[in-house]
């Protein structure tokens, strides 16, 4: 019976986790005396999962729990008779506690050392890997696996040929690892053997090595035997052979054998002649990406060898060989697609004007993808009348005219295209070579909705939402959102999580709404990546997870996403799930400020009067805060009113004319002419002329009882 590691996490009792699991390490040592299998500590290991346990159990974990998990570990770790877990235990306490100070690893490089001092061949290749993949200090990985590979372990052996280069000290130390059977090792000496690298080349020696390597179940040596025994390098050339060491490696999904196997099939060589055989080694290598054999599949429908001739499966083929820089495969197709084209084929015709549209094999030229579409459309294919009206609306290829796209989308919508029918509803909405009409595009929408297309669905939604050429209707908006949504359209997954976080159209439901931004955002939609953001910074439809929403604003904020920039500017400013850093909060507080984000100015307005995260500063503070509060932002207005009382209080005249002026307009305070009037009388008395100027609309303006044209600063 397992550990109960649910019944364990659930309590967050990461202590008792350790215990448990240095209990179970504890049995599996004593049922097997002689091995340790590090694949059982991983295992178990995984099933804690660590780093996602100190996620969910973040408030659980205090600092004296990990040093009291660290301690046990690290007992175990020196008392244990078999260094191995050791070793792995180290691995895992590392994983747990990452270091990030020179006196943790140093602590850590203790207990390491320890290990040394065991001089164990395990332990010490173990020091070794941690020294060369981790730490890239080749100077001390090579004394560990030196020590190691004295000592006769083979891993430490094969390493330490790795880091002797092509000398003949290097193929020293891999005939000694080869010999104890190392797998590796074998291979290496084949590569050694067969080009000569640090010693004599020899064919013979290079195959037995391959061969030894190859038994142990080695794929990539398995197809070079094949390939050594089918190109007779240094050997008699033997089919046979070939497709023996071709078919082991293939078997194990070795794409190029798979690949040669085929062509060994094909060819009938080393093997009776099979188009049906070859096509299934070309498709298993085919679908792996292997360029060549796509081309070779495409070949084989194009001609119906092995399989139906189908000239949608060459193409299919033949497109993705190409994709790939196969210029056979590429010159393939085009020369199968203009041959159909010359001969008439409206499909052929419309797939060219493709290719050429977005120079897709070829140059791109819009005159030539015109013309091809032009006569597919004339023949009445649907798609390519639809392509032609996006290119009469955009001007590709030909003179723009609205009225001609009309034309050719009419005819290619009468004939039910989806793409077709939304275009036109486009065209109707913008008035564009018809009258503007926003019920006709309704009509047209809903045709294109009707049949799935999950765009016009959006668009309905949103017209619906508006009531733009139908009666306004959350629940009808709600229900496209829901179609359009259930397609995949990323804006309708986020329109719809917005309705049901409101409870507009449909009952409200925040673990909904965050389901839907989830998806939304999921695809990188940034409005959504914010929402579902802002639903884990307050705890609605998730549990609070600052961490979260720190992520999430980041992905929208990096696209540009005002609000997001702003509001992962908050969480710099307050240390919400990223580390407190005030010049960061400025800084997303100026992109988003500088792209008219009126919270974001007043927050950027703030960190200037503070002097946080930028130099102090009262000018550019008050030019932040005016930009907000020009945009209606209440708490612009109030900080701009107590930086002006308070500077007014100290003196400053400037300050008070602006005190007058808040007061004349009601910004940050409640309107006052009296106090407006006051204000204009302190500072105009010490012979500020702009207050004096104020002072005289004021009062004309009160005499007049007109509203007054004051003058800031």
């Amino acid at each position: 019976m397992g550990i109960d590691w649910e019944g364990i996490l659930g309590e967050g009792n990461l202590q008792e986790a350790y215990d448990d699991l240095v209990y179970r390490a504890f049995e599996q040592q004593e049922r097997d005396e002689q091995k340790y299998e590090r694949k059982f500590v991983e295992d178990k290991f995984k099933a804690l999962n660590i780093s996602d346990l100190k996620m969910k159990k973040e408030k659980n974990i205090d600092e004296p729990e990990i040093e009291a998990i660290k301690d046990s570990v690290f007992e175990y770790v020196l008392d244990s008779d078999n260094i191995m877990p050791g070793c792995y235990w180290v691995q895992m306490i590392r994983d747990l506690l990452p270091i990030e100070s020179e006196d943790e690893d140093d602590e850590l490089s203790f207990y390491i050392e320890r290990l040394y001092e065991v001089q164990d061949i395990d332990a010490l290749s173990f020091l070794g890997d941690m020294y060369y993949y981790e730490r890239m200090n080749e100077y001390e990985a090579e004394m560990y696996y030196l020590e190691a590979a004295n000592l006769g372990g083979a891993y430490a052996q094969y390493m330490m040929g790795s880091l002797c280069g092509n000398t003949s000290k290097a193929v020293e130390w891999y005939q000694k690892s080869a010999e104890q059977g190392n797998a590796d090792a074998q291979f290496k000496l084949g590569d050694i053997f067969a080009n000569g690298l640090g010693i004599e080349q020899n064919e013979k020696k290079a195959i037995e090595w391959y061969q030894k390597s190859a038994e142990q179940g080695n794929a990539d040596v398995k197809f070079k035997l094949g390939d050594i025994f089918a190109n007779g390098l240094g050997i008699k050339q033997n089919d046979e052979k070939a497709i023996e060491w071709y078919q082991k490696s293939a078997e194990q999904g070795y794409t190029k054998a798979q690949k040669n196997l085929g062509d060994m099939y094909a060819n009938g060589k080393g093997v009776k002649q099979s188009d049906e055989t070859a096509f299934t080694w070309y498709r298993k290598a085919a679908d792996q990406g292997d360029a060549e054999a796509q081309k070779k599949l495409g070949d084989m429908y194009a001609c119906g060898l092995g399989v139906k001739q189908s000239t949608e499966e060459t193409v299919k083929w033949y497109r993705k060989a190409a994709k790939q820089g196969n210029v056979i495969a590429r010159n393939n197709m085009l020369e199968m697609f203009e041959k159909a084209a010359l001969q008439g084929d409206e499909i052929a015709q419309f797939k060219l004007g493709i290719m050429y549209n977005i120079g897709e094999f070829v140059e791109k030229n819009y005159d030539e993808g015109f013309n091809w579409y032009l006569k597919s459309a004339e023949q009445g294919y649907a798609n390519a009348q639809n392509n032609l009206g996006y290119m009469y609306a955009n001007g590709q290829g030909v003179k723009q005219s609205d009225e001609k796209a009309i034309e050719w989308y009419r005819k290619a919508a009468d004939q039910e295209y989806v793409k077709a029918q939304k275009n036109l509803g486009d065209m109707y909405v913008n008035g564009r070579g018809v009258k503007q009409s926003d019920e006709t595009a309704v009509i047209w929408y809903q045709k294109a909705a009707d049949q799935g297309d999950a765009e016009a669905q959006k668009i309905l939604g949103d017209m619906y939402a508006s009531g733009q050429g139908v009666k306004q209707s959350d629940e009808k908006a709600a229900e496209w959102y829901q179609k359009a949504a259930g397609e995949g359209n990323a804006v309708a997954q986020n329109k719809l999580g917005l309705m049901y976080a409101k409870g507009e159209g449909i009952a409200q439901n925040f673990e909904s709404a965050a389901d839907w931004y989830l998806k939304a955002a999921e695809q990188g939609q940034a409005a959504a990546q914010n929402n579902l953001g802002y639903m884990y910074a307050i705890g609605q439809g998730v549990n609070l997870n600052n961490n979260e929403a720190a992520e999430w604003f980041e992905k929208a904020a990096i696209q540009d996403y005002v609000q997001a920039q702003n509001n992962l500017g908050y969480m710099y400013a307050h240390g919400l799930g990223v580390d407190q850093d005030d010049e960061k909060a400025a800084e997303w507080y100026q992109k988003a400020a500088e792209s008219g984000q009126a919270v974001a100015q007043n927050n950027l307005g703030a960190m200037y009067e503070d002097g946080k995260g930028v130099g102090k500063s009262k000018k550019c503070a008050e030019e932040w805060y005016w930009k907000a509060a020009e945009q209606g932002d209440e708490r612009a207005r109030y900080n701009l009113y107590s930086m002006y009382q308070k500077a007014a209080e100290n003196g400053d005249l400037v300050a008070q004319n602006n005190l007058g002026i808040m007061y004349t307009i009601g910004q940050g305070a409640e309107q006052s002419n009296e106090k407006a009037i006051e204000c204009y009388q302190i500072a105009a008395k010490q012979g500020d002329e702009v207050a004096q100027k104020n002072l005289a609309v004021m009062l004309l303006s009160v005499k007049l009882k007109a509203p007054p044209s004051v003058t800031l600063f």
